[in-house]
This record gives C-alpha cells, structure tokens and sequence, in this order.
C-alpha cells in the first residue's frame, strides 16, 4: 500500500470513530490544531449521516421536531457508527436502538413507528414475484377451494403493534391532527403494488386470516378459525373470508396460490 494510500485509510478509519494513530502523520496547520482540522472531516461526515437518516425516516423527523430528530440521529450513531457502503445497512439497527437505549426505549411507539416507515421501503427493495389475479383462479373448481393454499408477494409484511402506531402514522402522512398515543393492539399488512408501497389497517379478524395464510393454513382452516372467533355461521364466516382474499388478489398480495 502506498504512503497516500495507508494515510486515507487511516483518516478513514479515524473518521468513522475508531481508534487509529494518526496524529503522527499529519503536519501542523498554519492555523488552528490538528484536532480541529480532523473533527471538520469527522463532523461532516456525521452530518451527512444525520441528513441520510432524515431523509430516511423524515416522518419520524416530522414527529419529533428537526432538534430531537438531530439529537436521536447523533445518539444511534454513537451507538451504532457506520460500517457499511449502504445507507440502508447503516440504518438497520435504528429500531433496536429505539427499543433499548433510554429515553427513546420509554416512549415504544416510537420503535414501532420505525418499523412501520422501513418496512414501506423494505416493500419497495423486495423481490419481484408474480401477481397472482383473479384469472390465476378461475380454473380451480369449488370442491377444490377448501384445500388452497396462498403464497404472499415477497414485498408483504404484518405488524402487531401494541400502541396506535398506524394511527399515528397515517395522521403524519395525511397532514392530519396526531392522535394521543394509546396502549392498544393494533394491526397492519405493508406491501407494494407495482412501484408503489401501501400499509393498510386490519382488524382483529382481518389479522387473524392474514397470518394464518402466512402460516400455510389452507382456506378451510382460515375459515374455521375465522368462524371460531364469532361468526354465527360457517357460510359467513367462508363469504368474509373469501371477500377479504377477492380484495387481497385485486392489491397484489399473492403471488401464487397451490393444493394443500
């Protein structure tokens, strides 16, 4: 390695915070220190760190106010300095920083609202996967419904939060009054249809078929478990859960559906 070369990585090394001997390679300015000169590579670089994350998580920002963001971005980085090329490596571990590291870890819902922003981007970098529609369907004749089983596009992921977190969500993106932040179960799906990624709230019974799909039940086994949970009859509960799979298939959800 060449003397320009070792000296990068050194000051490399040194930017990204980890102990290196590099104040014996540089020459003393002219004016100021040799420690005011490093820290102006070293503070443009968490700046630009910062200003990724805002740009990342800038409804999270939106909530907190630019100072708190600024301040929450420069405590993760303490905890969590950058080892990555990719900026969405480096932010990975945001929401277990949330989740562990006082004051954040206090106040949960705000972990949750970050699982709920990165996985709208996770949904747009999954992989591509065929749709499955309506016409995938219309070959599979009625006694054969009983034992299908769906395969989810690769973009989809459900969510039970234990705050209102959706709510909280939706208000910040819609522009709209934030709701109080409550101690309630909630539930979404987030997804991506074409180029676009989507998060929807679901309800109790919605979640419950949701996940059982993801589970590899079969529809016979949704709908038991759906009629289980208080319908009055099993053809309501086979009509809820067939009118919730027609909507599914028209969003994109699935990618393929098979025989038990």
């Amino acid at each position: 390695m060449s003397a320009l070369a070792n000296l990068q990585q050194v000051l490399q090394t040194h930017i990204m915070g980890e102990d290196e001997p590099i104040l014996n390679l540089l020459v003393s300015p002219v004016r100021g220190t040799v420690h005011e000169r490093l820290a102006v590579y070293s503070n443009a670089y968490d700046w630009r760190l910062i200003d990724a994350l805002h740009q990342e998580y800038g409804l999270l920002a939106k909530l907190l106010g630019d100072e708190a963001f600024m301040e929450l971005a420069q405590a993760f980085i303490d905890v969590y300095p950058s080892k990555f090329y990719s900026i969405a490596k480096f932010s990975e571990p945001l929401v277990q920083f949330l989740t562990e590291y006082a004051p954040y870890s206090e106040t949960l819902y705000l972990s949750e609202l970050t699982q709920l922003i990165k996985a709208l981007i996770r949904s747009l970098e999954a992989a591509d996967a065929p749709c499955l529609n309506f016409e995938g369907l219309a070959h599979v004749s009625e006694q054969n419904w009983p034992s299908l089983c769906f395969t989810f596009h690769p973009s989809v992921q459900y969510f039970s939060f234990n705050y209102n977190s959706y709510a909280i969500w939706q208000a910040l993106v819609q522009e709209k009054p934030l709701p109080e932040v409550q101690l309630t179960k909630s539930h979404c799906v987030v997804w991506r249809k074409g180029i676009q990624s989507y998060a929807v709230a679901l309800t109790v019974a919605e979640a419950l078929v949701l996940t059982r799909l993801m589970q590899g039940f079969c529809f016979a086994d949704v709908c038991e478990a759906v009629y289980d949970k208080g319908f009055k009859q099993e053809a309501q509960a086979a009509n809820f859960v067939a009118n919730l799979l027609a909507n599914w298939l028209d969003n994109h959800l699935f990618s393929e559906v098979k025989r038990s």
